[in-house]
Protein backbone atom coordinates (compact mmCIF):
# COMPACT_ATOMS: atom_id res chain seq x y z
CA UNK A 1 0.00 0.00 0.00
CA UNK A 2 1.16 3.53 -0.77
CA UNK A 3 2.23 5.85 2.19
CA UNK A 4 0.89 8.85 2.06
CA UNK A 5 2.51 12.23 3.70
CA UNK A 6 1.58 16.02 3.93
CA UNK A 7 4.29 18.55 4.36
CA UNK A 8 4.47 21.87 4.26
CA UNK A 9 5.18 23.59 0.59
CA UNK A 10 8.57 25.87 0.23
CA UNK A 11 9.26 28.02 -2.67
CA UNK A 12 11.19 24.82 -3.90
CA UNK A 13 7.83 23.21 -4.68
CA UNK A 14 6.99 25.82 -7.15
CA UNK A 15 7.50 23.44 -10.32
CA UNK A 16 5.31 20.85 -8.78
CA UNK A 17 2.38 23.67 -7.50
CA UNK A 18 2.94 25.17 -11.36
CA UNK A 19 1.57 21.85 -12.84
CA UNK A 20 -0.95 21.26 -10.37
CA UNK A 21 -2.19 24.41 -10.42
CA UNK A 22 -2.59 24.74 -13.95
CA UNK A 23 -4.10 21.14 -13.95
CA UNK A 24 -6.56 22.79 -10.92
CA UNK A 25 -7.63 26.11 -12.77
CA UNK A 26 -6.24 26.28 -15.90
CA UNK A 27 -4.84 29.73 -15.30
CA UNK A 28 -1.73 28.51 -16.07
CA UNK A 29 1.97 30.33 -14.05
CA UNK A 30 5.51 29.81 -13.72
CA UNK A 31 7.17 28.36 -11.26
CA UNK A 32 8.81 32.11 -10.59
CA UNK A 33 4.83 33.05 -10.47
CA UNK A 34 3.82 30.55 -7.90
CA UNK A 35 7.51 31.07 -5.56
CA UNK A 36 6.60 34.95 -5.70
CA UNK A 37 2.98 34.39 -4.82
CA UNK A 38 3.94 32.06 -2.28
CA UNK A 39 6.42 34.45 -0.39
CA UNK A 40 4.00 37.69 -0.94
CA UNK A 41 1.06 35.60 1.02
CA UNK A 42 3.12 33.73 3.34
CA UNK A 43 1.90 35.43 6.53
CA UNK A 44 -2.08 34.86 5.95
CA UNK A 45 -1.89 31.52 3.72
CA UNK A 46 0.42 28.14 4.01
CA UNK A 47 0.25 25.93 1.02
CA UNK A 48 0.61 21.69 2.20
CA UNK A 49 1.90 18.95 -0.54
CA UNK A 50 0.72 16.05 -0.34
CA UNK A 51 3.04 12.84 -1.56
CA UNK A 52 2.61 9.43 -2.20
CA UNK A 53 6.06 7.38 -1.77
CA UNK A 54 7.50 11.06 -1.76
CA UNK A 55 5.95 12.06 -5.34
CA UNK A 56 3.96 15.47 -5.17
CA UNK A 57 0.29 14.39 -5.95
CA UNK A 58 -1.82 16.94 -4.40
CA UNK A 59 -2.03 20.41 -2.29
CA UNK A 60 -4.17 22.38 -0.04
CA UNK A 61 -4.20 25.96 1.23
CA UNK A 62 -5.05 27.29 4.39
CA UNK A 63 -5.81 30.81 4.79
CA UNK A 64 -5.60 32.25 8.45
CA UNK A 65 -6.79 35.86 8.89
CA UNK A 66 -8.13 38.18 11.78
CA UNK A 67 -11.45 39.34 11.64
CA UNK A 68 -13.58 41.97 13.17
CA UNK A 69 -16.62 39.70 13.81
CA UNK A 70 -14.58 37.63 16.32
CA UNK A 71 -11.30 36.78 18.22
CA UNK A 72 -10.57 33.42 16.77
CA UNK A 73 -8.52 33.10 13.56
CA UNK A 74 -10.76 32.83 10.13
CA UNK A 75 -9.50 29.65 8.51
CA UNK A 76 -10.28 28.80 4.88
CA UNK A 77 -9.29 25.83 2.82
CA UNK A 78 -8.82 27.90 0.02
CA UNK A 79 -7.82 25.36 -2.60
CA UNK A 80 -7.52 21.47 -2.80
CA UNK A 81 -6.37 19.73 -5.61
CA UNK A 82 -4.64 15.57 -6.42
CA UNK A 83 -3.81 14.73 -9.50
CA UNK A 84 -6.25 12.30 -11.17
CA UNK A 85 -4.04 9.23 -10.90
CA UNK A 86 -3.82 9.76 -6.99
CA UNK A 87 -7.80 10.45 -6.99
CA UNK A 88 -9.80 8.28 -4.03
CA UNK A 89 -6.47 7.10 -2.54
CA UNK A 90 -7.34 9.12 0.59
CA UNK A 91 -4.92 11.93 -0.18
CA UNK A 92 -7.64 14.43 -0.03
CA UNK A 93 -8.70 13.50 3.26
CA UNK A 94 -5.18 13.37 4.64
CA UNK A 95 -4.37 16.94 3.13
CA UNK A 96 -8.19 18.51 4.52
CA UNK A 97 -7.08 16.96 8.03
CA UNK A 98 -3.62 18.66 7.37
CA UNK A 99 -5.06 21.79 7.36
CA UNK A 100 -8.15 21.20 9.77
CA UNK A 101 -4.97 20.88 12.18
CA UNK A 102 -2.90 23.38 11.71
CA UNK A 103 -6.14 26.27 11.83
CA UNK A 104 -7.01 24.42 15.36
CA UNK A 105 -2.99 24.94 16.43
CA UNK A 106 -3.60 28.65 15.15
CA UNK A 107 -6.48 29.17 17.48
CA UNK A 108 -9.40 28.64 14.89
CA UNK A 109 -12.03 26.91 15.85
CA UNK A 110 -13.54 26.41 12.60
CA UNK A 111 -12.74 25.61 8.90
CA UNK A 112 -14.84 27.36 5.82
CA UNK A 113 -14.58 25.45 2.58
CA UNK A 114 -16.08 27.35 -0.66
CA UNK A 115 -16.60 25.34 -3.63
CA UNK A 116 -18.90 25.60 -7.23
CA UNK A 117 -22.37 24.94 -7.28
CA UNK A 118 -21.76 22.51 -10.05
CA UNK A 119 -19.01 20.47 -8.37
CA UNK A 120 -20.82 18.36 -6.52
CA UNK A 121 -18.36 15.55 -6.30
CA UNK A 122 -16.66 17.95 -4.03
CA UNK A 123 -19.83 19.00 -1.75
CA UNK A 124 -20.35 15.62 -1.41
CA UNK A 125 -16.78 14.73 0.21
CA UNK A 126 -16.82 17.89 2.39
CA UNK A 127 -20.28 16.71 3.56
CA UNK A 128 -18.90 13.29 4.35
CA UNK A 129 -16.09 14.81 6.39
CA UNK A 130 -18.68 16.99 8.66
CA UNK A 131 -18.87 20.33 6.64
CA UNK A 132 -21.80 21.98 5.84
CA UNK A 133 -23.71 24.90 4.13
CA UNK A 134 -23.24 27.91 5.43
CA UNK A 135 -23.12 30.60 3.32
CA UNK A 136 -23.61 31.94 -0.18
CA UNK A 137 -20.18 33.32 -1.86
CA UNK A 138 -20.74 35.96 -4.52
CA UNK A 139 -17.97 37.45 -6.18
CA UNK A 140 -17.98 40.72 -8.67
CA UNK A 141 -15.29 40.97 -11.48
CA UNK A 142 -13.63 44.41 -10.90
CA UNK A 143 -11.67 44.17 -14.39
CA UNK A 144 -15.35 44.00 -16.27
CA UNK A 145 -16.05 47.76 -15.09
Amino acid sequence: MATITVRRATPDDATDLARMLDLFDSIGATPEQVAARMLACQNVLTTFIGEIDGQPVGFACLRLVPHLQGDELYAELTDIYVDAPFRRQGVARVLAAQVEAAARAAGASEVVIITGFDNEGAQAAYRASGYANWALAMRKRLADE
